[in-house]
C-alpha cells in the first residue's frame, strides 16, 4: 500500500489543506515544520483516515465533532487506487469521493489485515513512543533478542512479561512452600498415596480373598439353583393341592349337567328384550285405561250439549270478533287520554309560536316553515361569525404584540455594545484545549510520582538486605543473574549430594539393623558352629594326640604340659573330649549347612555395611568442607555491595524484586523529566492566554495553574460570543417584529371585509322570520330551535288526531259486522 494524497479538510488546525506524495520513482518524503505546526496532527489524521476517529480526540478545537473530515488516496501493489473520505460518525463514516457511503471492506486489500496498534507501533511512531521504546530496550538488561522482539512486535516490555510469568509460577509452585496450588496438590497426592497403601492389599492377600470370593459365589450359585428347583416343585404341588376341591366340584357339576338333558340356548340380549317388552305392555295397558275413562267422560258431556249449526259454521268469524273486541276495548279506554294529549300539544305549540311571532295565530304557523328550512344556513353563518370575531381579535392582538416586540428590539440594539475581535484568543484557547486537563494531569503525575516513590521505598524496605536511596540503588553493583543461578545450581548439587548421602546412610543403618536382627534371630535358635571353631577344636585334638604319643611311645614326662593342656582332667580324657567335640562340630556343620552359610553371609554383609558407613562419613566430611568453601565464595561475590546474602535461591527472588525496583526507578526518573517538560509547556500556554486577555482589556487570575486562566479566557470568549449573538438576535427580533406588524394589519383588514359580507348574508337568512329588530346569532339559533319545537308539537298532535279517528272507525266497523252476524244466526 502507498499513500498518494492526504486531504486535511477539517481536522485540528487545518482547513482544506492537502499533502501530495506523488513521485515518478520511489523515495522518502519528509514533512518539516516548527513546533505546533501540525505534524502530529497530520499523523493522527492519517490514522483516523485508515482506522476511523477515536471516541475522544483533541483535534476538535477548531472544528466540531460533526464537522471533522479527512480524505485521501491509496494505491495498492497491483496499481489499483482508492479515493475516499471519512467523517467522525459511529456508522457510515466512510464515503467515496462523491460523498456516497462506502463499505469498510473496500480498505481490506490495502491494509491487508494490519491492525491499528501494529500500524501505530511500526509506521505511526512519534517522539514519545521512540523515547519509551529506548527505555524499554535499556530495561532489558542486555537481552537483545527480547528487546528486538518487543520493538518489532509493538508489545509491552518482554522483561515485564517474563517477571510477571515468574511471579505467576512462584504463586503456583515453590520448592519449600506449602500454600501454592501445586504444593497443595502434591501434598494431597502424597496423602492419598499413603491412604491407598493403608487401604490396599498385598497380591497374596488379594488372591486369597479373590479365591474365597469366587468359591463363595460358586456355592451361592449352586444354592440358588437348588432353591429355584425346590421352589418350582413346591409351587406345582401347591397348585395341585388347591385344585383338588375345584376338580371335585367340576366333576359333580358335569354329572348334574348330564342329568338335565338337552337345553335351549337363548340369545345374549334375551333378558334385555324381555324386560323392554314387559315395560311396554304395562305402559300400553295404563294408557288404554286412561283413554277409556276420558272417552266415557266425553260421551257424558256430549249427551247434555245442544248445537247451533249456523253458529258453528261461523266459528272463525266469532274468534276474529273475540280478538277485535280486545282491541276495541283498549281503543275506547285510550281515546280520552289521547284526545287530551292532542289538545295539550296544540296548546304548547301555540305558546312556542308566541315566543317567535306573538302577532301570528297558530293556524298561520305554516307561513314560517320556509324560515325553518334555512336553519343550516343560519348555523353555518353563526359558526362563520365566531371565526370572523376570533380572526379580528387575533389580528388586533398580534398587531399590539408585534409593535411591543419592535420597541423591545430597538431598545436591545441601543443597549448592546459592539463585540471585540477574539480570533487570536480563540486560537490560544484551542492550543490550550489541545493539551486537555493539564493541571489535573500534572497533579495526578505528582501524586503518582510520590505514591510510586513511597511504594518503591516500601518495597525496598520489605526486601531488606540493603538500605539507601533509589538513585544509589540504580548504581548499586550486584552480581549477574547467571552468577547467582550458577551458585544456586552449585548449592543445589551440594544439597542434593548431602540428601543422597543422608539417604544412603539411613539405608545402610536400616540394613545394618536388619542384619543384626537376623543374626540375633539365628543366635536365639542356637549357636551356629563355624569353620574357625572346628579348626580350633581340631588343633586342640591334634595337640593332645602329640602329647599322648610323646608319653606313650617316647616315654617322656609331660606332666607340666598336660596341666597346661587340661587342668582338671587327665590328658587321655581331655583328648577324648576334644575328639568328640570336633566330631560334634563337624556333624553340626554338615547338618546346619544353610544356617552356617546364612550366618556367614550376614556377618559378611555386616562388615560391608560397616565399611560403607565409614565411607559415607568420609564423603559427608568432604561435602561439608566443599559447602564451607562455597559459602565463602558466595559471600565474596556480594562483598562489593556490602550485602550479607541469603541462600542463592532466596537471592534470585531478591534480585528479581531489585530488578523490578530498578525498572520502576528508571520509570520514575522518566516521569519526573516528563513532568518538568509538561510544567514548561503549561507555563507557555498560560503566558499566551494572559497576553491575549490583556490585549482585549481583561485581567487574568494569578497562580501556577492553567485552569483558572483557561476558565477566564473561555468566559471572556463566551461573553464576546454571547454579546455578538445577542446583537444578531436583536436585529432578527426587530426584522421579525416589523414583518409581524405588517402581517397583522393585513389580517385585520381581511377580517373586517369578511365581517361586512357576513352581515349581508345574515339579513337575507333571517328575512322569513319577520323580525323587526336585528337578531344576534345566538338569538337566531334559539328562535329556530323554538320554531322547530312548535312544528314538532303540531306534528305529534296531528298524529294523535289520526289515531283517534282510526279508533272511531274500527269501533263502527266492528259494531256493523257483529250486528250482521247476529241477524244471520
Amino acid at each position: 500500500m502507498r499513500l498518494i494524497r492526504l486531504d486535511l479538510k477539517a481536522f485540528g488546525p487545518f482547513t482544506d489543506k492537502s499533502l501530495e506524495f506523488t513521485t515518478k520513482a520511489p523515495g522518502l518524503h519528509l514533512i518539516f515544520g516548527a513546533n505546533e505546526a501540525g505534524k502530529s496532527s497530520s499523523l493522527r489524521a492519517l490514522k483516523a483516515l485508515l482506522y476511523g476517529f477515536p471516541q475522544q480526540t483533541p483535534d476538535n478545537f477548531l472544528h466540531n465533532y460533526d464537522q471533522l473530515l479527512v480524505a485521501g488516496c491509496l494505491r495498492s501493489s497491483s496499481g489499483h487506487e482508492l479515493s475516499f473520505q471519512r467523517r467522525k460518525k459511529r456508522l457510515g463514516d466512510i464515503l467515496d469521493a462523491a460523498g456516497n457511503p462506502l463499505d469498510a471492506s473496500a480498505l481490506a486489500p490495502f491494509l491487508r489485515g494490519l491492525e491499528a496498534t501494529i500500524f501505530a507501533s511500526l509506521y505511526g511512531i512519534d517522539h514519545d513512543a521512540l523515547v519509551r521504546g529506548g527505555e524499554e530496550i535499556l530495561a532489558q538488561k542486555g537481552e537483545v533478542g527480547q528487546a528486538l522482539f518487543a520493538a518489532g512486535a509493538g508489545i509491552s516490555s518482554v522483561s515485564e512479561v517474563v517477571l510477571q510469568l515468574e511471579k505467576e509460577a512462584a504463586d503456583l509452585f515453590k520448592a519449600t512452600g506449602q500454600l501454592p496450588a501445586i504444593n497443595v496438590a502434591v501434598k494431597k497426592f502424597r496423602e492419598l498415596q499413603k491412604d491407598m497403601k493403608v487401604a490396599g492389599l498385598s497380591v497374596k492377600d488379594w488372591k486369597e480373598h479373590r479365591k474365597a470370593l469366587e468359591d463363595a459365589e460358586a456355592t451361592r450359585t449352586k444354592l440358588e439353583l437348588e432353591r429355584d428347583q425346590k421352589s418350582t416343585e413346591l409351587h406345582r404341588l401347591e397348585r395341585l393341592r388347591q385344585a383338588i376341591p375345584e376338580l371335585a366340584a367340576l366333576q359333580s357339576r358335569r354329572e348334574s349337567l348330564l342329568g338335565l338333558g338337552e337345553a335351549v340356548l337363548l340369545d345374549p340380549d334375551f333378558a334385555e328384550r324381555y324386560q323392554k317388552v314387559s315395560r311396554d305392555m304395562r305402559e300400553t295397558g295404563q294408557r288404554l285405561q286412561s283413554d277409556r275413562e276420558r272417552l266415557a267422560k266425553l260421551a257424558e258431556r256430549r249427551q247434555v250439549i245442544s248445537i247451533n249449526k249456523e253458529l258453528l259454521l261461523e266459528a272463525g268469524r266469532v274468534d276474529d270478533f273475540h280478538q277485535r273486541l280486545g282491541e276495541y276495548r283498549k281503543g275506547q279506554k285510550d281515546r280520552p287520554e289521547r284526545n287530551g294529549m292532542r289538545i295539550s300539544l296544540r296548546t304548547e305549540a301555540g305558546r312556542l309560536l308566541q315566543q317567535v311571532r306573538p302577532d301570528l295565530p297558530l293556524e298561520k304557523v305554516e307561513e314560517l316553515r320556509p324560515a325553518l328550512a334555512k336553519k343550516r344556513t343560519v348555523q353555518a353563518l353563526t359558526t362563520h361569525y365566531a371565526a370572523i370575531q376570533q380572526q379580528l381579535a387575533v389580528a388586533e392582538k398580534q398587531g399590539r404584540a408585534a409593535e411591543k416586540e419592535y420597541q423591545k428590539a430597538e431598545a436591545g440594539l441601543a443597549a448592546t455594545a459592539a463585540p471585540v475581535e477574539t480570533g487570536s484568543l480563540l486560537q490560544a484557547i484551542g492550543m490550550a484545549r489541545k493539551v486537555g486537563d493539564i493541571d489535573g494531569q500534572l497533579a495526578k503525575s505528582r501524586g503518582d510520582l510520590e505514591l510510586q516513590k513511597k511504594e518503591c521505598l516500601a518495597e525496598l524496605r520489605r526486601l531488606g538486605l540493603w538500605t539507601g536511596e533509589l538513585t544509589a540503588l540504580m548504581q548499586l553493583a550486584l552480581p549477574l543473574s547467571e552468577t547467582v543461578q550458577k551458585f544456586e545450581k552449585s548449592y543445589g548439587d551440594v544439597s542434593d549430594a548431602g540428601r543422597e548421602l543422608e539417604k544412603a546412610r539411613k539405608n545402610y543403618e536400616k540394613d545394618l539393623h536388619q542384619v543384626l536382627a537376623e543374626i540375633r534371630k539365628i543366635e536365639y535358635t542356637g549357636l551356629v558352629p563355624t569353620e574357625e571353631e572346628l579348626a580350633l577344636t581340631r588343633e586342640k585334638r591334634q595337640q593332645g594326640w602329640r602329647l599322648l604319643r610323646r608319653q606313650w611311645l617316647d616315654g617322656e614326662d609331660i606332666e607340666e604340659k598336660s596341666r597346661e593342656y587340661a587342668v582338671e582332667q587327665p590328658l587321655a580324657e581331655a583328648y577324648e573330649g576334644y575328639v568328640g567335640q570336633a566330631d560334634t562340630i563337624a556333624d553340626r556343620l554338615r547338618r546346619e549347612a544353610d544356617r552356617v552359610a546364612g550366618a556367614a553371609a550376614l556377618r559378611a554383609r555386616m562388615e560391608a555395611l560397616g565399611e560403607a558407613l565409614v565411607e559415607n562419613n568420609h564423603e559427608k566430611e568432604a561435602l561439608l568442607l566443599s559447602a564451607k568453601e562455597q559459602a565463602m565464595a558466595w559471600n565474596r561475590v556480594w562483598q562489593p555491595s556490602c550485602i550479607v546474602p541469603l541462600s542463592p535461591r532466596e537471592m534470585i527472588g531478591w534480585l528479581a524484586g531489585i530488578d523490578k525496583l530498578r525498572f520502576k526507578g528508571a520509570d520514575l526518573l522518566t516521569k519526573q523529566e516528563q513532568l518538568g517538560r509538561d510544567l514548561q509547556r503549561r507555563e507557555g500556554l498560560k503566558g499566551a492566554l494572559k497576553k491575549e486577555l490583556m490585549a482585549i482589556g481583561e485581567i487574568a487570575p494569578g497562580g501556577h495553574e492553567l485552569g483558572p486562566v483557561m476558565i477566564t479566557a473561555e468566559a471572556v470568549l463566551e461573553k464576546m460570543a454571547s454579546r455578538k449573538k445577542e446583537l444578531e438576535k436583536c436585529k432578527e427580533r426587530r426584522e421579525k417584529a416589523a414583518k409581524d406588524m405588517q402581517q397583522a394589519a393585513e389580517d385585520l383588514q381581511t377580517a373586517r371585509e369578511a365581517l361586512a359580507g357576513w352581515r349581508e348574508q345574515w339579513r337575507n337568512a333571517l328575512v322569513d322570520l319577520g323580525q323587526k329588530v336585528e337578531v344576534t346569532p345566538l338569538e337566531a339559533g334559539d328562535l329556530l330551535e323554538t320554531l322547530q319545537g312548535c312544528f314538532a308539537k303540531l306534528k305529534e298532535a296531528e298524529d294523535l288526531q289520526k289515531r283517534i279517528d282510526g279508533i272511531d272507525r274500527d269501533a263502527a266497523e266492528l259494531s256493523r259486522e257483529v250486528k250482521a252476524l247476529l241477524v244471520k244466526v
